[in-house]
């Protein structure tokens, strides 16, 4: 390989066109000329890890043989956005305790059947394990029989294995209630002082998979009570949203919940589901 010149590495309009459609094809996100400088930005390290001297070098390895396997995943990485946090849109969760969840094992989920959950679109992870702490304190503190399943799923392979790794500095923790520190944390010591990882207990409700929503069949169980899909849908185009949302209609039970992000509408779409709030719908019994 060529060796990367020193400086910035610069775009073409042309190579940006490719590489919009390509991502677009491949994941479904859109990336119109605005976005050019932030995708310049975060490709250039992959630029200079590889040791190329252009954007048109690394896109002819990217399509190569080696490069469709190799770098692929860093660079569907590189092309998504990992905006999360803990306990992000308090409100969801709220809801789901004062209402969701007795509505739920008032019909024998999580008893008769496990609760089935899944956190698509889940980043580095903190949003599953929100829920899953959301989950497991219900059932301690209400004494309830409460056996759930959660899933969480994401497009990038690098961000799946941060959620596995489920490490984080405390500064990232802060939203986190302080009862479910003390009970869901393990604060790190000497070299590891400042971060902290989620227990082993709760890391073990988790299963996580790479999963690509432009995929035609998702791998995912079907009968899902809980689908939390926030802060996600505003990437794609309306057509490709439309088409999301009834694949996710597909997996959800009769009865099951489906969680949008504040910021996301699904009015106008022929998606069957009834507006319990503003960004909150259920399939129908």
């Amino acid at each position: 390989m060529a060796q990367a010149a020193p400086g910035c590495f610069t775009l073409s309009d042309e190579l940006l066109a490719r590489l919009g459609e390509f991502i677009e094809a491949q994941f479904g996100i859109k990336t119109p000329p605005s976005k050019k400088s932030l995708l310049e930005g975060r490709l250039s390290k992959r630029l200079r890890a590889l040791g190329l001297d252009s954007f048109e070098a690394y896109w002819d390895y990217l399509c190569g043989e080696v490069g469709r396997v190799e770098e692929f995943p860093f660079f569907s990485d590189l092309v998504s956005t990992h905006k999360t946090e803990f306990f992000r849109e308090r409100q969801h969760f709220e809801t789901l305790t004062a209402t969701v969840l007795p509505g739920l094992l008032a019909r024998g989920v999580g008893s008769a059947a496990p609760l089935l959950a899944w956190s698509c679109g889940c980043s580095t992870g903190e949003e599953p394990y929100t829920l899953a702490m959301v989950l497991d304190d219900y059932r301690a503190s209400r004494a309830v029989p409460l056996d759930f399943n959660l899933l969480a799923t994401d497009v990038s392979e690098p961000a799946i294995q941060r959620a596995l790794r489920a490490v984080y500095h405390e500064d990232t923790a802060a939203p986190i209630p302080e009862a479910f520190r003390r009970r869901y944390l393990l604060r790190g010591s000497d070299a590891k002082e400042g971060l902290v990882r989620i227990a082993p207990a709760l890391r073990a409700q988790v299963r996580f998979r790479v999963l690509n929503l432009m995929d035609e069949v998702y791998a995912a169980p079907h009968g899902m009570h809980l689908i939390f899909f926030r802060n996600v849908l505003i990437y794609f185009e309306k057509a490709v949203q439309e088409r999301i949302i009834g694949r996710l209609k597909e997996h959800l039970a009769p009865g099951g919940h489906l969680f949008l992000g504040h910021s996301e509408s699904i009015f106008g779409f022929a998606h069957g589901l009834e507006q319990i709030e503003p960004t909150l719908y259920r399939k129908a019994p």
